[in-house]
């Protein structure tokens, strides 16, 4: 429906006032007839705040308090991207998120038993490797010693893909003199220590392998 423009032309001193010289505004009020209507001044709207009489951009608007862009909105404090969003402290980006502190690649994660991406000479020249760690201690007696079973060790060889450490501990027992640790890695996989043939105790040992 087009809309009309008001008129007071016959509202004037003198003239005899008709009845559809007022009835125009009763019609713009009531939406009979359809009117461009400008307002200036201050301008109160009291009664429905929804339905036929919800006032546009006003308070319940969708741009005001209720709207999308303000309080309750989906981009403020109860939006997607405020305290509870998918992006904040609850998010699964966040502190207790999948890839956070408590995540499958964390502190707590089964993939930390591997140092990724490691250097090391392999006689050559240096590469990289992902390193893994064995550790213990086993009994000498003779100057001769036989960890347990480390299967991850089984085909390695010492130098190329595994290196094995060995030590008396401070209260071993053994003479001033006495010959060095050697090590070497069973095909089977256990640790093989020599030392003095008169060594007898407990010989701590780390390694690496890839």
């Amino acid at each position: 429906m087009a809309l009309q423009t008001l008129s007071k032309t016959n509202i004037a001193n003198g003239n005899t006032i008709q009845a559809a010289d007022v009835s125009q505004s009763i019609d713009a009020f009531t939406g009979a007839v359809g009117y461009a209507l400008t307002f200036s001044g201050s301008f109160t709207l009291a009664g429905a705040t929804t339905g036929s009489g919800f006032w546009q951009n006003a308070v319940s608007s969708s741009y005001a308090l209720s709207g999308s862009y303000a309080i309750s909105s989906s981009r403020a404090v109860s939006s997607s991207y405020a305290l509870s969003s998918s992006y904040a402290l609850s998010s699964s980006y966040a502190l207790s998120s999948s890839v956070a502190l408590s995540s499958s690649y964390a502190l707590s994660a089964s993939y930390v038993t591997v140092v990724n991406a490691q250097n090391y000479d392999n006689g050559s020249t240096v590469v990289p490797g992902d390193f893994k760690f064995v550790a213990g201690k086993t009994v000498m007696t003779a100057g001769a010693a036989t960890s347990s079973l480390f299967t991850v060790l089984a085909g390695k060889t010492l130098g190329d893909n595994v290196w094995i450490n060995a030590a008396y501990p401070e209260a071993f027992s053994i003479p001033l003199n006495a010959l060095p640790l050697k090590v070497n890695v069973s095909s089977s996989g256990k640790v093989l220590i020599s030392g003095d043939p008169t060594a007898n105790g407990t010989i701590i040992f780390t390694g690496t392998y890839i």
